[in-house]
C-alpha cells in the first residue's frame, strides 16, 4: 500500500481536509463488529434504493467495479448514458452542443473504453460531433435515452472471460426486459418540456415501456420508446490557432517600411490568431431510441431472451462564422500595434485585411439496430452453458452544404482584453451586416457516409458451483468500418447546379436574435451581430439533391474500408474460501486472441489493398478478501489491450514529387497494458461506503508518424497510374521515405488514485444523504515538433482531478438531489501548429444539475418531476499556449425539464 499513500502527496490541501473531515465523521457511524455477521439486507427504494443497489454489487464482486442501478439513471437529470456515466469516479465526459456525448475513463480518451450490450459489442458510426472529424473508436452514448436501460456496469479491472479491447476499462449496458418489472402487465410513461433559456426553446420528450409475462409467468415480453427533441444554440467565438510571421502563417507587408510600432523583431514573432471568427450554432436534435424483449423461461434450468435495441439521431444545424483572413494573407500592412510580455498581441490594426462570412448546414443522422439471441442452460447442478449470437449495424450520414461570402481590403483592429477569458474584439471600417458589402463567391460540399457492423457468437462454459469453478469460452467477432467521402470546391457558384444564383441581398440576413455572446458576458467591444447567408433561404435556388448527386467528387484521402476478425478463447478459475475465518474470493485466467486486419483505400481511381494479424495473451488475476468484518481488500493484475485506430491503419496515400510516400499502417500493433489495480472498501455502516483504490497502467502502442525507408514496390501503387513526367526516374525497386504512424517503442506510465464515500446522513437530517468521489489521475507525454522542440503535455484528454459531489434529500412523497461534477485542464489535442511548441487546453469546469420528485397524494402512480440541467451556466474555454490566448470558447445556456411519471 505504499503506492497509496505516495499518492497522497499528489491530493491538495483541501482535498485532503475533507477526506479527514468525512473520514471522521463516518467513523462516529461504525456499527459493532461481529465474527461470521451476514451482510444486511436492506429494503429501500428511491434514491437510497439505488445507491444502495450499487453498493451491494461492488462489495460482491471479485472484480473492481462500478455500477448505476435503473432507479438512479431514470430519475436523474440525465440527457442521455454519458451524462449518468459521469458520476462514477474515474469517469469524465466530453460534450457537443451541451450534451454529454463521449466518456473517458481513468484519464484515457474514449477509444480506450470498451463499450457492450448486453455483454455483446456495439459500436457507433459519427463523426464525434458536430463539425468534428473523429475516426477513432470512441462511442458516442447520446445516442441513447437512459430511459430504456435498467443497469450499467463499469468494470475498472480485467477478467479473462471479458471481451478485450478495453484498456481503461468495460463499460456494459443492460437495457430492459420484462422480467426486470415482476410479473403480469406493467406500463410506464414518461411526458417531460424542455427549456433551454439561450435557444429560447420548448422541447417535448416522451417515454413509454410496456411489459407482460404470460403462460403462467413463463414467457415475457416487452416494448418501449422514447422520442426526445431538443432545439440548440450555441454562442462563441474562436480562434483556430495563433501563430506568428516567423512560424510562417502569414507575411506583413512592410515595403513602405515597419510603420507598426513594434521592432522588426517583435513584429516577426508577435502571435496573433489565425483566424479569429464568430461561432454561432443553432438548430434541432431529434431523437427515437427503442426497445423490444422477448423472454422464455420454462424453467429455473433454461432461459433464452431475444433483445433488439435501436435509435435514430437526427441534427438540422445551422453554424455562421465571421472571420478576419489572416492565416491566408502575405499583404496585411500593421500599424499601432502593442504587444504584451509573452508575445501575445495586445492590440493591433491590419490595412487590407479580407472578412468572410462562412455559412455551414449541418444535417447528420445516425441509425442504431442491435439485435442479440442469447440462452442459458443449466444442464446439471454442475454444469452452464451460455451462448449468444448477435448483429450490430450503425449507420452515419452527414451532409455539410457551405456559403461563403467576401469582403475584401477592408481595416481591422484587433484587440484581446485582459482578465479571465478574454473574448477577442474585432473592429472594422465597414458595416458587416450589410450585404451589399458582400460577394457571394465559394459553394462547399463535404458528405460523409459511414457504416459500422458487429457480428460476434459467443458461448461459455461454467462448470463448478458459485463457489467454486472453471470457466471457459470461445468468441468470434467481427468488426466492419466503411467510409465514403465525398467533397468538392467552386469558386463560381452557378456551375453545375440548377437554378439561378441569387443576389446576396435574397439570402442574407442578420443573426436570428439580438443577444448574441450575452451567455458569455463579453466586452462592449466584441462583435454583437453581422451578416449571415442563410441555408434555408438558398434552398429556393440551389438544389441541394442535385448538389449531392452531381457536384461532388470522391475525396479520397477519407474514403476507406477496414475489416478486423478476432476468434478469441480463455479459461479461468473462480474460487471463494475461506482464508484466516474471513471471506477469500479470487479468479484467475487468461484469454487468448487472434486478430486479423483487412484494410483498403482508392488511389487514383484504383484500391490498395494490405492484411495484417497479431496474436495476443491476455493473463488476469483478481482477488477480494474480507480481511475484517466490513473492510475489503482488493488487488488485480492484468494484461489489457486496445486495438489501433481504424483510420491510422487504412491505407489512405499520397506521393511527393520527391517520391516520398504517405500514408496509414496496417501493421500497428494494438496498444497494450500492465495493470495493477489495488482497493481498500470500508463498508462502515448500512448502505455507507469509504472506498479507497489505486491504479498503474503501463502502456505501450501509441503511435505518431515517423518516416522509414523501403522500396516503392511496398506500396502496392501502379506506378503506370503516376504522372509519367513527374515520375520518370521511379521504378518498384527504388528506396522512397514511407511517412506513416508507427507505434512508439516508449512506455507511458498512467497512476491513479480514488476516493469514493457514500452515506445517508440520517443523524442530520432523516431523509439525508450524500455520495462523493474523486480521482487524481497522473499520465504524462510529450510532442516534438517539427524543430526537434520537446512539449511536455498530459496525456491527450486527461484530466489529472475529477470530482463529482451529490447531495440528495428524500421522503416517502418527495425527493431532491443535486449534483456538481468537475474536471480540470486537459489537452483537447497534439501540438503543434507550425512547429510552435503550444498545446490546446481546455480550461477545467464544474456543472451544477438537479433533480426533484414529488408523489400525488392523491394518486399513488403518479410522480411530477422537475430537472435542471447546467444551472451553473457553465461555459467550454479552450487556449492556445497560454489562458490569454482565446482558442475557443462557448456556452450553451441552462435547461429546465417540467413532467410526469406514471406506472400501472
Amino acid at each position: 500500500m505504499t503506492h497509496i499513500s505516495k499518492m497522497t502527496h499528489c491530493l491538495s490541501p483541501i482535498t485532503l481536509a475533507i477526506v479527514s473531515c468525512l473520514t471522521s465523521q463516518v467513523m462516529a457511524q461504525q456499527t459493532e463488529e461481529a465474527a461470521g455477521q451476514e451482510y444486511e439486507v436492506i429494503e429501500v427504494t428511491g434514491i437510497r434504493g439505488s445507491l444502495n443497489k450499487a453498493i451491494n454489487l461492488k462489495r460482491g464482486s471479485t472484480l473492481t467495479t462500478e455500477s448505476i442501478s435503473a432507479e438512479d439513471i431514470g430519475k436523474f437529470p440525465d440527457l442521455n448514458l454519458a451524462e449518468s456515466l459521469q458520476r462514477i469516479s474515474g469517469v469524465a465526459i466530453t460534450r457537443d452542443n451541451g450534451e454529454g456525448q463521449q466518456i473517458s475513463l481513468r484519464g484515457l480518451g474514449p477509444s480506450f473504453s470498451r463499450v457492450l450490450w448486453n455483454g455483446v459489442p456495439i459500436s457507433t458510426a459519427s463523426n464525434g460531433g458536430t463539425d468534428v472529424s473523429a475516426e477513432n473508436r470512441q462511442f458516442d452514448f447520446d445516442v441513447f435515452s437512459s430511459d430504456l436501460f435498467t443497469q450499467i456496469d463499469v468494470s475498472k479491472s480485467a477478467a479473462a472471460h471479458q471481451v478485450e479491447g478495453g484498456i481503461s476499462g468495460v463499460v456494459n449496458i443492460r437495457s430492459a426486459r420484462a422480467f426486470d418489472f415482476g410479473e403480469g402487465f406493467n406500463a410506464t410513461t414518461i411526458y417531460k418540456h424542455g427549456f433551454n433559456d439561450l435557444a429560447d426553446s420548448s422541447d417535448p420528450n416522451f417515454t413509454a415501456i410496456v411489459s407482460n409475462t404470460f403462460a403462467d409467468d413463463t414467457f415475457g415480453a416487452l416494448f418501449g420508446f422514447t422520442t426526445q427533441q431538443r432545439d440548440v444554440r450555441v454562442d462563441g467565438f474562436e480562434s483556430q490557432d495563433w501563430v506568428s510571421q516567423s512560424a510562417g502563417g502569414y507575411t506583413f507587408d512592410v515595403s513602405d517600411g515597419n510603420n507598426s510600432g513594434l521592432s522588426d523583431e517583435a513584429l516577426d514573432t508577435l502571435m496573433l490568431p489565425r483566424l479569429p471568427r464568430t461561432e454561432v450554432q443553432f438548430g434541432d436534435r431529434n431523437r427515437v431510441s427503442y426497445v423490444a424483449a422477448f423472454q422464455y423461461k420454462p424453467s429455473d434450468d433454461f432461459e433464452i431472451n431475444l433483445d433488439i435495441l435501436g435509435a435514430q439521431l437526427e441534427s438540422d444545424i445551422h453554424r455562421h462564422n465571421l472571420d478576419v483572413e489572416i492565416r491566408n494573407q502575405n499583404d496585411l500592412v500593421p500599424t499601432n500595434a502593442s504587444v504584451r510580455d509573452n508575445n501575445t498581441v495586445e492590440s493591433i490594426t491590419l490595412q487590407g485585411a479580407d472578412r468572410r462570412s462562412e455559412n455551414r448546414k449541418f444535417y447528420q443522422e445516425t441509425e442504431q439496430l442491435h439485435t442479440a439471441l442469447s440462452a442459458t442452460w443449466f444442464v446439471n447442478d454442475e454444469f452452464k452453458l451460455e451462448a449468444v449470437l448477435s448483429s450490430s449495424s450503425s449507420e452515419y450520414e452527414l451532409e455539410e452544404i457551405s456559403f461563403l461570402a467576401s469582403v475584401d481590403d477592408t481595416e481591422v483592429t484587433i484587440v484581446t482584453p485582459s482578465g479571465s477569458h478574454p473574448i477577442t474584439e474585432v473592429y472594422t471600417n465597414v458595416d458587416i451586416t450589410n450585404p451589399d458589402n458582400f460577394v457571394l463567391n465559394t459553394l462547399r460540399a463535404n458528405f460523409i457516409y459511414r457504416d459500422e457492423k458487429d457480428t460476434a457468437f459467443h458461448v461459455d462454459g461454467t462448470w463448478g458451483d458459485d463457489d467454486s469453478n472453471l470457466r471457459f469460452g470461445v468468441a468470434f467477432d467481427s468488426y466492419e468500418r466503411d467510409n465514403d467521402y465525398f467533397r468538392n470546391t467552386s469558386n463560381t457558384p452557378a456551375n453545375n447546379i440548377t437554378g439561378d444564383v441569387p443576389e446576396l441581398s435574397q439570402i442574407a440576413s442578420t443573426l436570428p436574435f439580438n443577444d448574441y455572446l450575452s451567455v458569455l458576458n463579453p466586452t462592449d467591444g466584441a462583435i454583437s451581430n453581422h451578416l449571415i447567408i442563410n441555408p434555408d433561404d438558398a434552398a429556393a435556388y440551389f438544389d441541394y439533391d442535385q448538389i449531392e448527386k452531381e457536384f461532388s467528387a470522391v475525396r479520397e484521402a477519407g474514403t476507406y474500408f477496414a475489416k478486423e476478425t478476432t476468434t478469441a478463447g480463455y479459461v479461468e478459475v473462480n474460487h471463494t474460501s475461506d482464508f484466516l475465518n474471513r471471506e477469500f474470493r479470487f479468479n484467475a485466467g487468461t484469454r487468448l486472441i487472434n486478430t486479423e486486419v483487412d484494410v483498403a483505400a482508392p488511389f487514383l481511381g484504383n484500391d490498395l489493398e494490405f492484411s495484417s494479424s497479431y496474436t495476443e495473451l491476455l493473463p488476469s488475476f483478481n482477488l477480494a478478501w474480507d480481511v475484517v468484518d466490513d473492510l475489503v481488500v482488493r488487488v488485480g493484475a492484468a494484461r489489457t489491450i486496445t486495438r489501433p485506430i481504424v483510420s491510422s491503419m487504412v491505407p489512405r496515400t499520397s506521393v511527393s514529387s520527391d517520391f516520398s510516400v504517405s500514408r496509414g499502417n496496417q501493421d500497428l500493433e494494438p496498444y497494450l497494458s500492465n495493470q495493477i489495480d489495488l482497493g481498500l472498501e470500508w463498508y462502515f455502516a448500512d448502505e455507507s461506503l469509504l472506498a479507497l483504490s489505486y491504479y498503474d497502467k503501463s502502456i505501450t502502442g501509441f503511435i505518431q508518424n515517423e518516416s522509414t525507408s523501403g522500396p516503392f514496390s511496398d506500396s502496392g501503387i501502379d506506378i503506370s497510374t503516376l504522372d509519367s513526367n513527374i515520375y520518370a526516374n521511379l521504378t518498384p525497386d527504388t528506396i522512397v521515405d514511407f511517412v506513416q504512424p508507427q507505434n512508439v517503442a516508449d512506455t507511458t506510465e498512467i497512476t491513479g488514485f480514488e476516493i469514493l464515500y457514500q452515506q445517508p446522513l440520517s443523524f442530520i437530517v432523516d431523509g439525508l444523504g450524500t455520495m462523493i468521489n474523486y480521482s487524481k489521475i497522473n499520465g504524462s507525454t510529450s510532442f516534438v515538433t517539427g524543430n526537434d522542440v520537446v512539449v511536455p503535455s498530459n496525456i491527450v484528454g486527461l484530466s489529472d482531478e475529477n470530482y463529482n459531489l451529490v447531495v440528495y434529500y428524500e421522503t416517502e412523497r418527495f425527493s431532491i438531489r443535486g449534483s456538481y461534477n468537475f474536471r480540470s485542464d486537459y489537452t483537447t489535442a497534439a501540438c503543434c501548429r507550425n512547429n510552435q511548441p503550444f498545446l490546446k487546453t481546455r480550461e477545467g469546469s464544474g456543472q451544477f444539475d438537479m433533480s426533484a420528485t414529488y408523489t400525488l397524494p392523491f394518486a399513488e402512480n403518479v410522480t411530477l418531476t422537475m430537472e435542471g440541467i447546467n444551472l451553473n451556466e457553465n461555459d467550454e474555454y479552450t487556449y492556445f499556449g497560454t489562458s490569454d490566448r482565446l482558442q475557443r470558447y462557448v456556452g450553451t445556456g441552462r435547461q429546465v425539464f417540467l413532467g410526469a411519471r406514471a406506472i400501472f
